[in-house]
């Protein structure tokens, strides 16, 4: 099939097996990030890389790899296993050796998967625009703070939330679910960040501790303000979601997704939004340049915020 990165030697995909009893299969004691391949390049490969070792530090994933030993794992998965636009995994997880949920005294272990996918997302078009638009909720539950779990955390554990408000949404019906934060501020979707245009002005959660900073959230921010777009980092609540014209998720598997309709339970009421809006289609025109390599910008993305 394809080969895997793991513990710093390539493996055939079916000799790369753990234990059941891994520590980071029960805890979610595990670091991980998801990066895009276009063209056979691996996406803002050191900031996925140095947000992967952040991440680690956080859960005391103690391990002998650089970031420059998971970025140099992660183009020998594209380049073996001829990946010109895919996904990679880079996962750092707690071994099999005790079941305490300390996890003191278990193993590290490092691994790189990378596998086809998003063949179908190129160019976008007004068309593509018009087909697209996500059905969302708002979930019934909310986002920890700061003071709960760290924000800048990408962890295995983590993500449970995420999966039960995610299935919840389908179940229903949706796409996907809007959370709120504990002060019934707007967080984020499951996995994305979240966007609102209200008369050409794009509006964005300011960055409080209930939320990631994702990369592509950041990225979309700079290339707005490249373009002289009036972006506003605020306090969002549900009643800027319902007086908004458009909004959209972003985040490195969804890139720029418009978000089609909102249904808020408390209010039994349906937000529809424009998913052809100029602003949107104009962010995703530079977001696909800059993916191709067509255009390019500095961007300092800030890990740990």
């Amino acid at each position: 099939m394809s080969k895997i990165w793991f513990d710093g030697k390539l493996l055939e995909w079916e000799e790369s097996r753990i234990h059941v009893l891994t520590h980071g299969l029960h805890y979610g004691t595990s670091a991980w990030e998801g990066i895009r391949i276009y063209d056979g390049k691996p996406f803002m490969l050191e900031a996925h890389c140095l947000r992967l070792m952040s991440s680690a530090r956080t859960i005391n994933l103690s391990h002998k790899y650089s970031w420059e030993d998971i970025a140099k794992g992660c183009e020998e998965v594209t380049q073996i296993n001829q990946l010109e636009r895919g996904y990679i995994r880079p996962i750092i997880w707690l071994g099999s050796e005790q079941t305490q949920i300390a996890g003191i005294g278990c193993t590290v272990h490092a691994s790189v998967i990378a596998w086809n996918a998003f063949a179908d997302r190129s160019t976008f078009t007004n068309q593509d625009m018009a087909l697209a638009g996500l059905n969302m909720e708002i979930a019934r539950w909310r986002k920890p703070g700061a003071n709960c779990v760290p924000p800048d955390l990408k962890a295995g554990g983590v993500y449970m939330m995420l999966s039960l408000i995610k299935n919840e949404a389908i179940d229903k019906g949706f796409d996907d679910a809007i959370m709120l934060d504990q002060n019934d501020l707007l967080a984020e979707a499951t996995t994305s960040n979240i966007f609102l245009i209200k008369n050409d002005v794009l509006y964005t959660p300011a960055v409080n501790g209930s939320f990631l900073n994702g990369i592509t959230r950041q990225i979309i921010i700079e290339i707005a303000k490249a373009n002289q777009f009036d972006i506003r980092e605020i306090d969002l609540s549900l009643n800027d979601l319902h007086g908004a014209d458009a909004g959209f998720i972003t985040g490195t598997s969804v890139e720029i997704t418009p978000i089609a309709k909102v249904y808020d339970a408390s209010l039994n009421k349906h937000k529809l939004l424009d998913i052809s809006h100029k602003l949107i289609l104009a962010l995703r025109k530079h977001y696909h340049k800059l993916t191709q390599g067509e255009i390019t910008m500095t961007i300092n993305i800030k890990i740990g915020e």
